[in-house]
């Protein structure tokens, strides 16, 4: 079929190495966000690979759409074939013509089909053609021996050929290797072919790595028909490959409507495969949309809690400035805030600037100091680590209006992992029940036994900032989820 071409902006090996590499492009795109992250040293590789691949992605697109703009082609729309499932009905009005080289195979011993097909449709269709013309002509006119050969020869039809490959004897006992170099030799024989005929003998089945090597070529040229024509009388071996082919009776004038039939054939199995690899491609495209909707939805998360913890972070920093100015030793590098808050009924580290901080989480029960802030809440509770009989103690604790109250099952272990030696906690939860996710509390600590933590103006201090602690997060991280310093991975701890 002509077809109109305007000049190519985009050629055919473009767009062939936009199909066979848009695929990587999901490998290389985490590394660079890995580069770029580490080069920036800033947080930003999901954004990377998003951006990278919506690059990609459009750019891609615009190859095709500029391919299908410069290339007028009346019978193909690439965009609109792609939207619609619909090839275009060819209304060029230009003239249909043909160049159809068929590739017949044959035993070199049994060579017979090759001369009957060329006889059919080459030398008798001239000969007919000669035959009408002269009968036309000697009605006018003599003509001469000369002109008859001038006008065979202008009469063959050169735009259509039958190509013989010979299959020879051999002695090489290596089926492998006579698979490949017969493979090499199909690349170079049928390299315009435009159908394939191997004629099936008994001959042939005794070299079944004939037929070995055109399905493997076969394979590689999936557009071109392949049939297997055979006598219908005789009975051939039980090759496997060879039945896989559809086969043909051996009959040259049945030939070109076998063809048309298995192109026909070929032509439904490509619009097939076209309307599934088309259903897969917008299959893919929802899915990618959806991977870059949860996406976003996970980074505005993060952000959100990130922007809680520094928020949070702040508090803590502004809570242990205020509270060091109550202490009595006000250069102590040990001394830390940490602020707490009840998550799957545990007590959790939301923020801290205790450093190294080994500890993230607590029993819910009285086995420790913070411990018992969560299981009565509305605490300040004190205690010194190690003063008593085995390292355990009575701590001491005071209500929300700072009247001491009795506790005596809450004690104070020395923990295995941390050097504490005094701590101070208030816990705050404007509900009666315990269990309650909206508990929060803070802590205040030191490993200097010579630093004061305790007095009725740093209780004051904590029951202001643990209210206001709960007042002002305890809704942001209900709503956020878990935010707790164990729970954010790979999230990096903020030091002032």
């Amino acid at each position: 079929m002509k077809t109109k071409l305007h000049k190519r902006l985009i050629t055919d090996t473009a767009v062939e190495n936009t199909t066979q590499t848009f695929h990587l492009v999901f490998a290389i795109a985490p590394v660079l966000a890995a580069i770029v992250t580490f080069i920036l040293n800033r947080d930003l590789h999901l954004f990377v690979e998003l951006g990278l691949i919506v690059i990609v992605v459009v750019a891609n697109f615009l190859i095709l759409w500029l391919r299908s703009r410069t290339e007028k082609d009346e019978e193909l729309s690439l965009f609109y074939t792609f939207w619609t499932n619909k090839l275009l009905p060819n209304q060029s009005g230009d003239q249909q013509t043909y160049d159809v080289c068929v590739a017949i195979i044959e035993d070199e011993a049994r060579r017979y089909f090759h001369k009957d097909v060329h006889n059919k449709f080459k030398k008798d269709f001239a000969h007919e053609k000669l035959r009408d013309l002269l009968l036309k002509e000697t009605r006018e006119r003599d003509v001469t021996p000369e002109e008859t050969d001038k006008l065979f020869v202008e009469l063959k039809d050169d735009d259509l050929y039958f190509r013989s490959v010979n299959v020879g004897t051999v002695d090489d006992a290596d089926n492998a290797r006579l698979q490949r170099d017969f493979k090499r030799r199909l690349d170079q024989s049928l390299n315009r072919a435009t159908a394939v005929v191997l004629v099936r003998t008994t001959a042939l089945d005794e070299k079944s790595w004939v037929y070995e090597a055109l399905s493997s070529w076969g394979y590689q040229n999936s557009e071109i028909p392949i049939l297997f024509a055979k006598d219908p009388t005789k009975r051939y071996s039980d090759d496997q490959t060879a039945k896989k082919f559809l086969s043909i009776p051996d009959e040259p004038r049945s030939l070109p409507w076998h063809l048309l039939q298995r192109g026909q054939n070929r032509a439904k199995a490509w619009r097939t495969q076209a309307t599934y690899n088309r259903a897969m491609a917008w299959n893919i495209f929802y899915l990618a949309l959806l991977m870059v909707y949860v996406g976003v939805i996970w980074i505005v998360t993060q952000a959100m809690t990130q922007k809680i913890v520094r928020d949070g972070m702040d508090h803590a920093v502004s809570t242990e400035r205020a509270y060091r100015v109550y202490t009595s030793k006000k250069e102590d590098q040990t001394f830390a805030v940490s602020y707490w808050y009840r998550h799957k009924g545990r007590p959790y580290v939301f923020v801290t600037t205790e450093i190294p901080h080994n500890t993230t989480d607590f029993e819910n029960d009285y086995a420790t100091l913070i411990g018992c802030a969560f299981v009565e809440t509305n605490r300040v509770i004190e205690g010194t680590v190690g003063t008593g009989k085995n390292g355990v103690m009575n701590v001491t604790a005071y209500d929300n209006y700072l009247q001491e109250v009795q506790m005596p099952k809450c004690q104070m272990k020395k923990l295995e992992t941390s050097d504490i030696k005094s701590l101070a906690c208030a816990s705050y939860d404007d509900s009666a029940n315990s269990a309650k996710t909206g508990t929060v509390g803070i802590c205040v600590l030191t490993n200097d036994v010579d630093n004061n933590l305790f007095g009725e103006d740093k209780r004051k201090l904590l029951l202001i900032r643990v209210r206001q602690f709960h007042d002002d997060f305890i809704e942001k991280i209900e709503n956020n989820g878990a935010v707790a310093l164990a729970q954010r991975q790979g999230a990096r701890r903020l030091v002032y």
